[in-house]
């Protein structure tokens, strides 16, 4: 099962954070998508150290933090958009940044390295309640988003 969302401005540093700690280490492919450049692929061989967002209203930018010998940083300012796509059955996720020129940042999430408990629920590292939130797209502010088991 495959289930995508664009995630409210208001939840995007929770929902990059859980990210970050589920699949911290996990291998990442990165592309970036500019009319004016054209597909511009980041590589495989990097593995996820965090993402983030600043938050700061009119200036936000999200980080997305890479790791291959030193770390690298690839930067969306002026974020407008973000979409979060969970692949239940391999335990991947995908996101789509876009940003305010257009320009869309794909960020392909990995397998999480350290699987500690079973279940689909933690398979996927998300509690019942943010499940519906995906299914719904309503949030009655209760729900932990990407939670971890």
């Amino acid at each position: 099962m495959v289930i995508t969302r664009e995630i409210p401005r208001a939840q995007w540093r929770r929902v990059l954070d859980d990210l970050s700690r589920l699949h911290a280490g996990a291998p990442v492919h990165l592309v970036v998508l500019d009319d004016e450049h054209g597909p511009q692929t980041h590589g495989d061989t990097f593995t996820l150290v965090g993402l983030t967002s600043d938050g700061q209203t009119g200036s936000e930018s999200i980080a997305v933090i890479l790791a291959r010998g030193a770390h690298v940083t690839h930067i969306i300012e002026h974020p407008c958009a973000l979409h979060v796509e969970l692949l239940w059955e391999s335990r991947t996720a995908n996101l789509q940044i876009v940003a305010a020129g257009g320009t869309r940042t794909v960020i392909s999430l990995g397998a999480p390295v350290l699987a500690e408990t079973s279940g689909p629920a933690a398979a996927v590292g998300t509690s019942p309640q943010h499940r519906e939130v995906l299914r719904s797209g309503r949030d009655d502010g209760r729900s932990r988003a990407l939670q971890l088991a």
